[in-house]
């Protein structure tokens, strides 16, 4: 499968535009092959109308050989090698100005275009994985919540949590029936530790899920990067796969161990609250939609859901201990 396609099904559809744009990269490589071809063509028709000349003049006239003539130079030079100089970029000068200054402007437009594809990628990584921290920080509070309110139970009983004042609970909405824990919200909807907890599992998953499409986000983007870079070298006819791949790997969505280490505590919360601390266990059931990786918007609205009602849950909670 081609890399185009292979991208294009893997990719997260609500972050389409948010990948290398490897399709328009293709196109500018056209453009640069074209240009070889027609300055190679110039060159080659160049240098046998010179051989002409040089079988209709005198010997005695050539002086010290063809290698001097400037046009001679210019045409090799430009069209058929490039300068041993560009394998070996220089710190003081950027990647860009090492490149364009033995460019032509059809590879200039290339790098440029490289450029803000970088640029694209290192923003909205560094965004996501920003969310992520966050995400994790709030599931920790919630699964400690929901962790005490279970220890809660088992010490009360279910018949006592909230024996402190009953009426108290109702006056602020929330009624307490058939001997068992159940809250009321407004009236409208009945959010029992049951139901809560299976929520916060839910949530913890679809969290774990979308850690994983941000992991495969950033594999996809560096491949991306070394096969047009490659197409690039055979094109023009130059190496500079080895120059700007070690921008590319310089950047923070290349070199972070955070989202690792997200991934990893991410893991632990979900093996110690919902697996009783067995791994083998809890990460079949973590990596269970592994069958199905779609992430929609869908998917969004029901992990924010979910984290509403849950932060519903626990200020019920408060609430009917205060």
């Amino acid at each position: 499968m081609k890399f185009s396609k292979y991208l294009e099904s893997q990719s997260v559809p609500e972050w389409r535009k948010a990948y290398i744009y490897y399709k328009g990269l293709k196109k500018k490589l056209k453009q640069v092959e074209r240009f070889r071809k027609s300055k190679e063509r110039r060159a080659a028709v160049y240098i046998d109308q010179y051989f002409q000349n040089i079988d209709q003049t005198p010997s005695h006239k050539l002086g010290s050989g063809i290698c001097n003539s400037p046009s001679f130079i210019y045409y090799f030079d430009r069209s058929t090698s490039r300068p041993a100089s560009i394998k070996t970029s220089r710190t003081s000068i950027s990647i860009l100005d090492e490149v364009l200054y033995h460019a032509s402007s059809s590879e200039r437009q290339f790098f440029d275009s490289l450029d803000y594809e970088l640029d694209k990628i290192s923003r909205f990584y560094n965004e996501k994985e920003q969310e992520a921290k966050l995400k994790l920080d709030a599931l920790k509070v919630q699964v400690q919540f929901i962790a005490e309110f279970g220890r809660q139970l088992l010490d009360l009983g279910p018949t006592q949590l909230l024996s402190r004042q009953v009426e108290d609970g109702r006056s602020h909405g929330f009624k307490y029936q058939d001997q068992s824990y159940t809250l009321f919200p407004n009236g409208e909807q009945r959010i029992s530790y049951t139901v809560a907890r299976n929520r916060l599992k839910k949530a913890i998953t679809e969290y774990y899920r979308s850690l994983e499409f941000l992991k495969s986000y950033r594999e996809l983007n560096e491949t991306g990067f070394q096969k047009i870079l490659k197409k690039f070298d055979k094109i023009a006819g130059w190496k500079a796969s080895t120059l700007y791949m070690k921008v590319v790997r310089k950047q923070h969505w290349v070199t972070s161990t955070e989202l690792n280490r997200i991934i990893n505590e991410t893991e632990t919360l979900y093996i110690n609250e919902f697996a009783d601390g067995h791994r083998r266990r809890g990460m079949s059931k973590l990596r269970a939609p592994e069958a199905n990786k779609e992430y929609t918007s869908t998917t969004l609205r029901v992990g924010i859901l979910l984290g509403m009602a849950i932060t519903l849950f626990i200020q019920a909670i408060q609430i009917g201990k205060a």
